[in-house]
């Protein structure tokens, strides 16, 4: 261990002493006035409480394949109940050494389509690892994990303090962040994907008297330092949320991903995507009825759909209809020269790719080289069948 992380360590262990001295006697034994019912201690310094959701009429009975949540879990299913929707509150969103987690909450769906929820609380920070041994273990023995933008903070962070507090890693179980296919259905129509957004926007659903999530640190912050307890049932209420949004949103991806739901907000490019990791017939009539209706965006889906199939000819078919944006100018410039063998429409979209394409771009320089060919080719200096390239 080097001399600078060995003096940091002694300084956050004096700092959590500090912190268990300045709260006085009453923190020091555990005793905590007003401190929100329903929880009961499970170690020492971490607590425990358990609440139930109202039924919510959630499938349970077929299996969900989670290819619809990530291509590479193509294989893999879960039954409904045995998913572990997954996440923590923190000190803060750096995901950085210094992060800490102080509440977890663990969701599974019972045989009601109601949501159970098991929520862990951290004390103070001497109890860390005893806190992430609970919340870790309440993730075992399921199919899958699920989190909201969890691939790039929650899971990081649980593999992290597992990690600096020695313990092994975690049995391998398939993780689905439900964030990544949310975004390629409403990032186009709704904009942002925060999940306060999509609960107004998809979820149709409201919180009252919610507490920001970026007030939700510094509760945590006046529990340790000086015992505040007023304002923790917010950020218990604020966590369970979290998971009743997120279980929601798990099964709405899968339905829409299989087919078996409709939603007039999605984007169809980003629904075909989903539905041809499931069924690529169901995904080529979803472009093509967004191709019918206007979309040009289809055929470049339509175009990567086909070549997975190889479906050479149909996909060569669908190079004129590419949008006007600079790859498909691009193309479309290749197939004017190669199959129409029009050099002053290749030239044309050629130049129109250049000016559009970011400066400095891979594709600008391919563009402006293609411009210089040619133009060589129209003043009769070379033939455009001299270059395989696509130059």
């Amino acid at each position: 261990m080097s001399a600078n992380l060995r003096s940091r360590l002694q300084r956050m262990r004096e700092a959590a002493r500090q912190t268990v001295a300045d709260a006085g006697p009453a923190r020091a034994e555990g005793g905590d006035p007003g401190f929100p019912s329903g929880w009961s201690h499970v170690a020492d310094g971490v607590r425990r409480a358990r609440w139930c959701s109202q039924p919510l009429g959630l499938a349970t009975q077929a299996p969900i394949r989670l290819a619809a949540f990530a291509r590479r879990f193509s294989a893999e299913t879960a039954d409904p109940r045995r998913v572990a929707f997954f996440d923590f509150e923190t000190t803060g969103l750096s995901g950085g050494a210094g992060t800490i987690a102080f509440l977890a909450a663990i969701g599974r769906i019972d045989e009601a389509g109601s949501v159970r929820v098991v929520q862990y609380f951290l004390d103070d920070y001497p109890a860390e690892r005893a806190f992430i041994q609970h919340v870790s273990e309440a993730l075992l023995d399921v199919d899958a994990i699920a989190t909201y933008n969890g691939s790039s903070f929650d899971m990081p962070l649980l593999l992290t303090r597992r990690a600096m507090h020695g313990l092994d890693a975690l049995p391998a179980v398939p993780h689905v962040d439900v964030l990544h296919p949310v975004r390629r259905l409403y990032r186009t129509t709704i904009g942002a994907c925060a999940l306060s957004s999509i609960e107004a926007t998809i979820l149709d659903c409201s919180r009252d008297g919610d507490i920001p999530g970026s007030e939700v640190p510094q509760v945590w912050f006046d529990f340790v330092k000086q015992g505040q307890c007023d304002r923790l049932q917010q950020v218990f209420v604020h966590n369970r949320l979290d998971i009743v949004s997120l279980a929601r949103l798990f099964f709405h991806v899968g339905l829409i991903a299989g087919g078996a739901a409709e939603d007039p907000l999605c984007d169809p490019i980003g629904r075909a995507e989903l539905e041809s990791r499931l069924d690529s017939d169901r995904a080529e009539r979803t472009l093509r009825g967004a191709l019918a209706s206007g979309d040009l965006r289809a055929s470049r889906a339509l175009m990567r759909l086909y070549r997975q199939q190889e479906r050479w000819q149909e996909r060569l078919d669908m190079v004129p209809l590419l949008p006007d944006d600079p790859a498909g100018l691009f193309s479309r410039s290749v197939y004017a020269e190669r199959v129409r063998h029009d050099i002053d429409e290749a030239l044309a979209l050629a130049l129109r790719s250049s000016e559009l394409a970011r400066p400095g771009s891979t594709l600008r320089q391919r563009a402006l080289r293609r411009v210089d060919r040619l133009r060589i080719v129209l003043a009769g200096g070379q033939s455009s069948g001299s270059s395989s390239s696509g130059r």
